[in-house]
């Protein structure tokens, strides 16, 4: 699906990925690094985490994680630009 796209997104933030941490920790996706997530860990299923294209400079980047177990899930990570800061997140 990247390729039909002329450029590649800087994010891609996906929901109700289903994953363990550890399965997500080991999830490859070409050209992307995993920025930040989160796993249910005593329900089953849900998860959210966003992808960071790899020419993003990690060092720039703040990680945030919140969640509510059963009804809210949130992950996010702020990029430090050079004159603005800009938070991104993934929430279900």
């Amino acid at each position: 699906m990247l390729s039909l796209l002329p450029e590649a997104p800087h994010l891609i933030c996906l929901s109700e990925h289903h994953l363990k941490q550890e399965e997500i920790d080991n999830t490859h996706m070409p050209l992307y690094k995993l920025g930040a997530n989160y796993c249910r860990t005593s329900l089953k299923c849900g998860g959210v985490c966003i992808f960071l294209h790899e020419d993003i400079i990690f060092s720039n980047i703040s990680l945030l994680k919140y969640n509510m177990e059963q009804d809210l899930e949130i992950t996010a990570v702020k990029l430090k630009l050079i004159k603005k800061n800009i938070i991104v997140a993934c929430v279900y």
